[in-house]
């Protein structure tokens, strides 16, 4: 199984709504927002 990992500050809700969740007490070195999906 793998995860993958991301970060963005302007596509928010299209990760959501494909499955990613935030990843919460992550923070990227810019301070964005970290969000990670289990892949298959």
């Amino acid at each position: 199984m793998y995860t993958a990992i991301l970060t963005t500050d302007t596509a928010e809700r299209f990760y959501l709504d494909h499955g990613y969740r935030r990843a919460y007490g992550c923070a990227a070195k810019n301070k964005d927002a970290v969000y990670m999906k289990r892949l298959m």
